[in-house]
């Protein structure tokens, strides 16, 4: 719903990082928009680019963008290993 969508957003840009988690543990995250973090927090769920769009609100196309610029700053290539930074990070669990 959109109601969930606005609390998670507002968490996100709120909320402190996890407890030994800073963007010093994961330099590249600092590099990372806001947006591209809530990205990569709903890719290390699993799901996938149509899941994505969907729960974001965008395009499916947008969402391939999204991943593509987040592999690029992570310097990962696939969506495991930023699933991994995302973890290491505290983005997700």
């Amino acid at each position: 719903s959109v109601d969930a969508w606005i609390a998670r957003h507002i968490e996100l840009e709120t909320s402190a990082p996890a407890a030994g988690a800073t963007d010093t543990a994961v330099p590249q995250l600092a590099t990372l928009s806001a947006r591209e973090r809530e990205v990569l927090a709903a890719l290390a769920e699993g799901l996938t680019n149509r899941e994505l769009a969907e729960r974001l609100f965008i395009s499916e196309r947008t969402a391939n963008r999204h991943l593509s610029n987040i592999f690029t700053k992570l310097a990962v290539r696939n969506r495991t290993a930023a699933a991994r930074v995302a973890i290491e990070a505290g983005l997700a669990n």
